[in-house]
């Protein structure tokens, strides 16, 4: 099971077609399973604070509450928020001032390809040290999390419910590692990353 696949979601802008869109690329790459839109600043904290998403994609140019002031409640009420800037190149200076002085994490140029709302969204959910997903496993133990054999990390605290954690290393390779993860098999006595 991809580890990305049961992510929320939430996607805001002011045009529907641009939200619309997006969740049409991400369901197609079968990132996220639940989402959530936002069509202004004030519905996205709004939103934010009632479903908990993984990964929040956010105009920065908006009606009402624009998207840096609705970073930075956001960032205020779960310091640990990811969340993605998408503008047009036009507003450079804004989407630095989003990363540096709101705490985005990262941020996608519009129009873009496919293919970077994919990796941007992906690299969220994938370097969120903490991330929680879906096990047929049950009880708590722990497991190494492996890559050719190599620990990277390891997987803790499954629960009743299926859910666990997994803690990765803080270094350069288990990074480059986790950029390029498509999924983590459970085999028994440890959890195989596989690429």
């Amino acid at each position: 099971m991809n580890p990305i696949r049961f992510s929320k979601i939430l996607i805001v802008d002011d045009s529907e077609a641009f939200r619309v869109k997006v969740k049409s690329i991400l369901s197609d790459a079968e990132i996220g399973y639940y989402y959530y839109q936002a069509k202004d600043g004030r519905e996205a904290v709004s939103q934010y604070i009632t479903h908990k998403p993984h990964v929040v994609i956010m105009d920065l140019m908006m009606p009402n509450i624009g998207g840096i002031t609705a970073i930075q409640a956001i960032m205020k009420h779960d310091p640990n928020a990811r969340i993605v800037v998408a503008s047009t190149r036009d507003n450079k200076e804004l989407v630095d001032d989003a990363i540096k002085r709101g705490g985005a994490r990262d941020y996608v140029f519009k129009p873009f390809h496919s293919g970077a709302i994919v990796m941007a969204v992906s690299r969220q959910l994938l370097m969120n040290r903490d991330y929680r997903r879906h096990s047929t496993s049950s009880g708590n133990l722990k497991k190494p999390l492996v890559y050719n054999g190599v620990k990277h990390g390891q997987i803790n605290n499954v629960n009743k419910d299926g859910e666990f954690e997994m803690n990765v290393n803080h270094d350069p390779e288990t990074d480059k590692i986790l950029e390029n993860i498509q999924d983590i098999k459970d085999m028994g006595k440890y959890y195989e990353i596989i690429l």
